[in-house]
C-alpha cells in the first residue's frame, strides 16, 4: 500500500513496505541455510520433524534483524561488496576525443562526469535560488532511443564544515545552528547501463565488449551535452579517477526518508558538519515513470537505515522540485534585509582571486571562517602582530600561517604550495608581500576605503562600520556583518 505525502507527485512507500520485506539476496541465503539444516539433520539419523524443526528455525534466525540487520542480510552485503571489489575499469574512445573510464561491474558500465562548480555568488542560504542540477533533464536518459541508462546517480561529497581546526569550527557552528547547507560541494554525475538494454546500439557500434564500451563512452557524452545546454561545465572522469569510485550506497550508509523525497525536502542529506558523501539515485519506473533514491553516509551516533523500500515513485516531471544545488554554498559574509544569512564561495574550484577592502576585525573573521570552511590559509603581511592573536587561537600551522614564520619541527617540510588560500595583506599600501608565489585561491586585504586596482571574482567593501557589499559577476548586495 501507497501513500502520498508531498506536492511534488512523488508518493513514497506504505511504512510497511519500509522496512518489513528482505533483499532477495538474503532470502536466498536464508533458504540455503534451512536446506543445510534440514538436509544435515536428516544425514545425521535425525527423523523428518526433526529435520524440519532445524531447517526452519535456521532460516527463521537468519532473517531475524538484530539492530536493523539480520544475519543472512549481512552475509548478502558482505558478498555484494566482494563483488563490487572484483570491479574492473576499462578505457573507452571518447566520441569528444581522448579516453575516458569505464566501470564494469555486474555486468553493468558506468562512467562519471564531474560537474564545475558555477562562479562566486550570493546563496541565499535560507532559500534554493542558487544554481542546481537539471536532475528532471538528466532523467531523461532513462527512456533514450539509443542508449537508455539503466540508472543515474548524483555522487555529492562535501560537509557544513570541512575545516578541521576545532576553534574556528565551533565558533561556525554556532553559527550555522540547524542550516542543512554544505560549505562546499563536488558533484559527481554517475551514468549506469546494461548493455542488455542497449543490444541494438552496442551491435551497431562492433559488438562485444569493445561495442559495449563505446555504447557507455556515448552515454557519457549525451549527459556532458544535457548539463552543457544548461551552462554547466562538465567533463568525463579518466581511467585513472573512475578508479575506487563505486555509485552504490557505503555499508553504513543511511537512507534519506522517502516522504522528505516527495516534499522536495533534501535538509537530511545535507545535515552532515565533517566531510561525507551523500547520493540520489534514479531509476526507470512503471508506466514511463521513474523511482528514486537518496542515501547519506551515518553522521555521529547514526545507525544505520532500517531495510526495505525507500524509493518514492511518480512521473519523472516531479524530479523538477528537487533542489540540488550545484556548488556548495561557501562561508557565511551577512545577513540580509530579512535577516537570512547570506553566503558565498571565497575558496575552492572556480575562485581565482578576492579583493577586500574592510576593516581588520571583518579581515579577520573572513580568514577564520574560511579555515572553518576547508581552506589552508598563508598570510603573506608586513603586520603580523594583526594576525598573530588569530593565528595562536586556530592552532594549526598547517591551516593557518603568517609567511615568513619558522614553522614547529614536526611540521618543517610544509611549504606555501600546501595552501589553498594566500592572503596578500596590504600590498596596495606599499607592504612588503615576501617572495611567495601565491598558490590557490589569492585575496587581497586592504584597508577600508581603497577601491580595487585589479579585476577580481569577489570584490568585499565597507560602505558602513557593521556593513558589508558584496559584488559577483552574478550581482551585489549589502549585508549587516554578523559575528
Amino acid at each position: 500500500m501507497e501513500q502520498a505525502t508531498g506536492s511534488t507527485g512523488l508518493v513514497a512507500p506504505g511504512r510497511w513496505h519500509r522496512g518489513t520485506w528482505p533483499a532477495g539476496g538474503a532470502v536466498l541465503i536464508a533458504e540455503a541455510a534451512a536446506a543445510a539444516a534440514g538436509l544435515g539433520t536428516a544425514a545425521l539419523g535425525g527423523p523428518h520433524w526433526a529435520a524440519a524443526t532445524a531447517a526452519l528455525a535456521v532460516g527463521a534466525g537468519a532473517l531475524t534483524r538484530v539492530r536493523g540487520t539480520s544475519g543472512a542480510e549481512y552475509a548478502a552485503d558482505r558478498l555484494r561488496l566482494r563483488a563490487s571489489g572484483g570491479a574492473v575499469v576499462e578505457t573507452a574512445p571518447y566520441p569528444g576525443g581522448g579516453e575516458i573510464g569505464v566501470r564494469r561491474a555486474d555486468r553493468v558500465l558506468t562512467t562519471l562526469v564531474r560537474l564545475a562548480p558555477p562562479a562566486p555568488q550570493l546563496v541565499a542560504m535560507l532559500r534554493h535560488e542558487d544554481p542546481a542540477v537539471p536532475v528532471r533533464l538528466l532523467a531523461d536518459l532513462l527512456r533514450h532511443a539509443d542508449t537508455p541508462a539503466a540508472r543515474i546517480d548524483l555522487l555529492l561529497a562535501g560537509g557544513r564544515l570541512p575545516g578541521e581546526p576545532p576553534a574556528p569550527r565551533m565558533r561556525y557552528q554556532q553559527l550555522l545552528g540547524p542550516l542543512h547547507r554544505w560549505a562546499t560541494t563536488d558533484v559527481l554525475v554517475a551514468v549506469t547501463i546494461d548493455p542488455a538494454d542497449c543490444a541494438a546500439a552496442c551491435a551497431r557500434r562492433g559488438g562485444g565488449p569493445s561495442g559495449e564500451l563505446r555504447v557507455a563512452a556515448l552515454a557519457a557524452r549525451r549527459t556532458v551535452d544535457v548539463l552543457r545546454a544548461q551552462g554547466i561545465t562538465a567533463l568525463p572522469l579518466r581511467p585513472a579517477e573512475v578508479a575506487g569510485i563505486d555509485p552504490h550506497p557505503p555499508a553504513g550508509s543511511v537512507p534519506c526518508d522517502p516522504e522528505a523525497l516527495t516534499r522536495g525536502d533534501l535538509g537530511a542529506m545535507f545535515s552532515g558538519d565533517a566531510p561525507g558523501r551523500a547520493a540520489i539515485s534514479v531509476r526507470p519506473g512503471e508506466a514511463g515513470g521513474i523511482r528514486i533514491g537518496a542515501w547519506r553516509t551515518a553522521v555521529g551516533t547514526d545507525e544505520a537505515g532500517r531495510r526495505g523500500d525507500h524509493e518514492a515513485t511518480g512521473p519523472a516531471a516531479a524530479l523538477a522540485a528537487l533542489h540540488v544545488p550545484l556548488g556548495g554554498s561557501g562561508q557565511i559574509l551577512g545577513s540580509d534585509a530579512t535577516g537570512g544569512p547570506v553566503a558565498a564561495r571565497l575558496h575552492g574550484r572556480g575562485v581565482r582571486t578576492v579583493w577586500a577592502a574592510v576593516a581588520d576585525d571583518p579581515a579577520r573573521q573572513l580568514v577564520e571562517r574560511a579555515v572553518a570552511t576547508g581552506a589552508r590559509v598563508l598570510i603573506v603581511t608586513g603586520r603580523p602582530a594583526m594576525w598573530q592573536p588569530l593565528v595562536n587561537w586556530v592552532g594549526s600551522p598547517r591551516h593557518l600561517w603568517i609567511s615568513g614564520w619558522r614553522y614547529p619541527q614536526e611540521l618543517a617540510e610544509l611549504a606555501p604550495a600546501d595552501y589553498t588560500v594566500t592572503v596578500l595583506d596590504g600590498t596596495a599600501a606599499g607592504l612588503t608581500p615576501g617572495s611567495v608565489e601565491p598558490a590557490g585561491t589569492v585575496w587581497r586585504i586592504e584597508q577600508a576605503g581603497i577601491s580595487p586596482v585589479t579585476e577580481a571574482d569577489v570584490v568585499l567593501s565597507q560602505p558602513l562600520p557593521g556593513m558589508l557589499t558584496v559584488r559577483t559577476d552574478g550581482g551585489a548586495a549589502t549585508l549587516r556583518l554578523v559575528a
